[in-house]
């Protein structure tokens, strides 16, 4: 998978944004290779672009470092990605990169469901959302829209429901934090799992990360769903990316979908006002 979930801690650097305005032109899309995405990170100056692994399985040599960028360099020109002379990129590319690469909010997404297991970044600039996708290997789409949009996103992304819902029950359970592991891998690979008895049918975490001057708010849960309950429980990306004892105590609290929601939306106000 050529996406990668961005952590609460993760974020891109302090560097200038953009000399470019964001185009009032909306629901642009555009496909790059992850080489691409990576060239134009670096001709940012940046190490990497947010989201796209970089490929560590076959090391180059400098030499085959330099033919490489040289060749993706000319792609890019070819594509009309970026300028010729300045190497810079042009519109439309231009402000999916500036949103992607200094949002002011990244809303990342990792869902799990029997077999599958999905990743999406979402970036929020100056009245744009950027969503990060793979549509196949190797291979990453950027896609701007209305940031008024972002409560769609959401629900495509996670399976929430936005819809006000009570809660069924108000009561909380403990798990050992192996438990919690064993579950979510289980259900990436489409083993039959189960919470409180109740069959697994969902789960998976959000992670939300915002600026605003030199103060940064981030928001990281994870949520595990039942038949008949969702769970939810804080810190998701430590304890999924395995860290802490594997006999340390998780609470879970009975929650809805829309409460979720909910929490996602209140950590990233005041970018989108759209209520």
């Amino acid at each position: 998978m050529a996406v990668r979930l961005l952590h609460g801690h993760e974020r891109s650097d302090e560097r200038a944004r953009a000399e470019h305005d964001a185009p009032s032109a909306l629901s642009v899309s555009e496909r790059y290779s992850v080489d691409e995405l990576h060239a134009v990170a670096r001709l940012s100056g940046r190490d990497g672009f947010p989201g796209v692994p970089i490929d560590d399985d076959e090391p180059r040599s400098s030499r085959e470092r330099a033919v490489v960028n040289q060749v993706v360099l000319r792609s890019l020109v070819a594509r009309g990605v970026v300028s010729a002379s300045t190497h810079t990129p042009i519109a439309p590319h231009v402000s999916l990169f500036a949103v992607a690469l200094d949002p002011d909010v990244t809303c990342s997404v990792q869902r799990y469901r029997p077999g599958e297991l999905s990743s999406r970044n979402g970036f929020l600039l100056e009245g744009l959302l950027v969503d990060e996708t793979s549509p196949a290997a190797n291979v990453v789409e950027l896609a701007a829209s209305d940031a008024r949009e972002f409560d769609h996103w959401l629900t495509d992304a996670t399976g929430w429901s936005p819809a006000a819902a009570l809660r069924t029950e108000h009561r909380q359970i403990v798990r050992r934090a192996q438990k919690i592991r064993s579950l979510f891998g289980a259900l990436a690979a489409d083993v039959p799992t189960t919470l409180e008895d109740q069959r697994v049918v969902d789960a998976g975490r959000a992670v939300t990360y915002r600026r605003r001057g030199t103060e940064v708010d981030s928001v990281d849960l994870a949520w595990i769903t039942t038949l008949d309950t969702v769970w939810v429980f804080p810190n998701g990306s430590d304890l999924l990316g395995g860290f802490g004892r594997n006999d340390a105590a998780v609470t879970l609290q009975a929650t809805t979908e829309s409460e979720l929601t909910r929490a996602v939306r209140r950590a990233i106000r005041p970018v989108t006002v759209h209520d």
